[in-house]
């Protein structure tokens, strides 16, 4: 490539937008041997431990090209180890910190200066700080491709960097300092797509007339047409006019003696109050409750010798007018008024479940819920067999929504079942735990439930003196006739009394709306999700609430339930209802329920079999890109 196409390059990079760069490439590939990863080889410490100039783009050719300076990623150096064994610390940091947190702050020495201010004014937020001082937007690149930042999962980042590249300006030219910054902007939210952005502006430094300064303000300036913040994740931040007089010059008592960096009582307590405002505004926007699905395990197919289409068909379709017209050649008259996409499977598959996890992956989902009836129908060997392989072969979190808790016969009997089936599952590195204790839905349902809050108390002792601490999820959900005579729609279902106090719930649960109260547009659900939150709550529990895309039971039942789907609308008034009332966790009813057809499994039966999928992930905050459709094993 000769010089003249290095600038057409670097011109359709400036002209780019963000969320083009989200597949980075950097316009240069230079003589590195290790491009990205953490811990370096042998090879790649020798050369990053040469003087940064000696690695600048080009420099292997013979080449002089400073307007890719900033674009490229180079290792920073002070002279010997120091700068690397600085990273190296950050890395560790970094590795200490593995998983969610919620701030992640990027850039140079004013960055990595926030210190006590930072804790002050942000106390409560798990942060992780990879300023360095002295870096540019190219150091801050290699770092962030050589494990800066590998492992943890920031709910909102703060980039500020492009000081340190004003020395460089005289020969890398204005505009490719901003496209450093925004290259570093790419980066980022090419590792983290859904985390938001917030691009600080460079801070003026020294006065006006001060080349730094008229550099600092040109850069600021070029990152104008650049658009960073046409990406809707990303939020542009100038603090320009906060730092300065009216006259320009900078503001006595926010900057040190060097008028480049914050004084902690000062400038940082200034740059906090302008910044606090917007970190809080989009934490809240990212606060979203933990998403489980309910998930059924109980399909044999049609080539099952023992069972075959087991869960697929009722007895009582084979007399229902709806699925006996629905029927098709080949198939016994079928149960739901959805099909899957991926036809109709056996639970036991384990490349179904693999696809399973991958879409609830893909979608945002946190763990499934997976429906539990022990032995019966060997249904415990196709939760073995299938979705406890998957998860666990994919790292994705379950637990068990256990339908023993309502259908079982002595309380003595169920305390052995439950105590088994915890010391089955729950070391699994994958079985989901809450408060650091094993979770697991107690099923009830509202008319006769299966539990009395004693029974309750006398199941905890058992199975907590054998499995240790559990996480109790109780299903309870009764109706109020005093509430309904005083026409208070919004209080017809409660938490009985009695359960509120019970000791050891840590969260309280109901699986569906349409066995408890018809409704499903978001002004009929407000009110009811608000008031049982509030009921939980003001115990001391927690509160998870399902939400539906839909019902219909009208090819086994005489007498069906249609809920609407409403193209999407249903269950988006459903996830709004639950965010507003503030419920501590979500439960989708169902992934795959199919005879009551509470699906959001894909089905071919809707024009986009993945709408339902896409709702959820739009309601978490991120892009869905659905896997490929698996090929069943037979």
């Amino acid at each position: 490539m000769n010089l003249s196409q290095f600038f057409i390059s670097l011109a359709v990079l400036l002209l780019a937008p963000l969320a083009a760069l989200r597949a980075l490439d950097y316009p240069y590939t230079t003589a590195e041997p290790q491009k990205t990863g953490w811990p370096l080889s042998e090879e790649e410490r020798a050369y990053v431990l040469k003087p940064e100039h000696e690695r600048r783009p080009g420099r292997e050719q013979n080449k002089h090209l400073p307007h890719l300076w900033p674009v490229v990623p180079s290792a920073g150096n002070w002279g010997g180890t120091s700068w690397l064994d600085t990273h190296a610390k950050l890395v560790k940091d970094a590795e200490e910190n593995k998983g969610p947190i919620d701030v992640l702050l990027v850039g140079d020495s004013i960055t990595m200066q926030w210190g006590a201010a930072w804790k002050k004014h942000f106390p409560t937020l798990k942060t992780v700080n990879i300023g360095i001082g002295g870096d540019k937007t190219q150091n801050v690149l290699w770092r962030l491709d050589h494990g800066g930042v590998a492992g943890i999962e920031p709910r909102l980042i703060v980039l500020l960097i492009g000081n340190n590249n004003m020395f460089f300006t005289p020969e890398t030219g204005i505009e490719a300092a901003a496209q450093g910054i925004k290259m570093c902007a790419a980066n980022l939210r090419e590792k983290f797509p859904n985390a938001p952005l917030i691009v600080v502006k460079i801070f003026p430094a020294h006065a006006p007339g001060n080349r730094f300064y008229e550099d600092i303000k040109k850069t600021n300036a070029a990152l104008d047409p650049l658009k960073l913040d046409s990406d809707p994740k990303v939020t542009v931040l100038d603090l320009t006019a906060d730092f300065t007089n009216a006259d320009g010059t900078l503001k006595k008592g926010l900057f040190t003696a060097d008028n480049i960096h914050l004084t902690q009582d000062g400038g940082y307590k200034l740059y906090a109050s302008k910044l606090k405002p917007v970190v809080e505004k989009l934490l809240r926007r990212t606060a979203r409750p933990m998403l489980f699905a309910a998930y059924y395990c109980w399909y044999h197919d049609s080539a099952n010798r023992r069972q075959p289409w087991l869960h697929w068909t009722y007895p009582s379709s084979a007399t229902n007018a709806v699925a006996l017209n629905a029927q098709r050649p080949g198939e016994p008259p079928l149960n739901s008024a959805a099909r899957p996409l991926v036809g109709f499977y056996d639970s036991a598959d384990p490349v179904v479940a693999v696809w399973h996890v991958q879409l609830a992956k893909a979608a945002g989902f946190d763990a499934f819920l997976v429906d539990w009836w022990d032995t019966h129908n060997g249904l415990d060997q196709n939760v073995d067999r299938g979705i406890v392989a998957a998860a666990e072969k994919l790292g994705f979190k379950f637990a068990l929504l256990d339908e023993r808790a309502q259908f079982h016969n002595k309380l003595d009997d169920y305390k052995v079942m439950l105590t088994r089936a915890l010391r089955r599952y729950k070391d699994s590195p994958v079985y989901l735990k809450l408060d650091g204790k094993p979770a697991v839905y107690l099923y009830q349902v509202a008319t006769k439930p299966g539990l009395t809050p004693s029974d309750f108390t006398a199941l905890k002792k058992h199975v907590e003196g054998e499995v240790g601490p559990v996480y109790w999820i109780v299903d309870k959900i009764a109706h109020d006739p005093k509430a309904q005579r005083a026409g208070d729609e919004d209080r017809v279902k409660c938490i009985p009394a009695e359960w509120l106090v019970t000791p050891g719930i840590d969260s309280f649960a109901f699986y569906s709306t349409f066995s408890n109260f018809k409704a499903h547009r978001y002004d009929e659900l407000a009110g009811k999700y608000r008031y049982m939150t509030k009921l939980a709550h003001d115990a001391g529990k927690k509160m998870l609430l399902p939400v539906h895309p839909g019902h219909d039971n009208s090819y086994f039942r005489d007498d069906p339930y249609v809920m609407p789907r409403c193209d999407g609308q249903t269950l988006r008034d459903y996830l709004r209802a639950a965010t507003d009332a503030g419920a501590d966790y979500v439960m989708v009813t169902s992934w795959n329920e199919w005879p009551e057809t509470t699906i959001v499994e894909p089905s071919s039966s809707w024009p986009d079999p993945y709408l339902y999928l896409k709702i959820l992930a739009d309601w978490k905050g991120i892009a869905f890109t659905a896997p490929p459709l698996p090929e069943k094993t037979k």
